[in-house]
């Protein structure tokens, strides 16, 4: 992504899951819990909100937002290039 804003929207269910996302493309994460564990590398919480260093000041935002009933989400921020 370049420029522009990308709103996904995933349903982890009963699962453990990985997500890795971009660190050179802002990026905001609403969590819709459940009994789910959440877990992040990189990321900064306000109020049930991650977002990393990237987010506001980047041409391109990629709003995430994650419902997970039992399990773990494992939010991460890439270290290199997500290609």
């Amino acid at each position: 992504m370049v420029g522009g804003y990308l709103n996904v929207t995933m349903d982890a269910g009963a699962a453990d899951v990985t997500v890795r996302l971009p660190k050179h493309v802002g990026v905001r994460v609403v969590t819709d819990p459940g009994a789910a564990m959440f877990e992040t590398h990189g990321l900064t919480q306000n109020e049930g909100v991650y977002t990393n260093a990237a987010y506001g000041v980047s041409n391109g935002t990629l709003q995430l937002s994650v419902q997970a009933g039992i399990g773990r989400v494992n939010l991460e921020v890439a270290e290199k290039s997500i290609v």
